[in-house]
């Protein structure tokens, strides 16, 4: 039951950010966790990777973890046979809320909005 709520949310996210033109949904995946990628419109080699756990979550929230991704790496990693979620070197940040783990509900647009604070955040930072 997890697992279909927070696919719907990050579909609903990524719809949200399309909308709002800031991202794409490029990718969505599900194993054990639910993985989305979104590429940045304003730098599309920049991907924010939003992975929610089922096992964590409830009705009420949703257990989430996001970074920043290298869109090109990202590919030369699954080129090697890495499987989706586990291109660990292609993270070029952690958004700082989300690095241990975050609990929200399943407010769109909340989520949304908690993601582009910690990129702006990641933004005034040099890499």
């Amino acid at each position: 039951m997890m697992m279909k709520r927070i696919k719907e949310l990050f579909i609903e996210i990524g719809k949200y950010m399309e909308k709002s033109d800031v991202a794409e949904l490029y990718l969505l995946h599900e194993d054990r966790d639910i993985h989305a990628f979104f590429r940045l419109n304003e730098d599309p080699i920049k991907m924010i990777h939003l992975q929610g756990y089922p096992s964590l979550s409830s009705e009420q929230e949703v257990m989430l973890f996001a970074r920043l991704m290298d869109y090109r790496k990202i590919r030369e990693i699954r080129k090697k046979g890495i499987s989706i979620g586990n291109e660990h070197e292609a993270v070029i940040r952690k958004f700082p809320d989300f690095e241990s783990g975050i609990c929200m509900s399943y407010n769109t647009e909340r989520i949304v909005e908690r993601l582009m604070e910690n990129l702006s955040l990641l933004n005034q930072e040099p890499i």
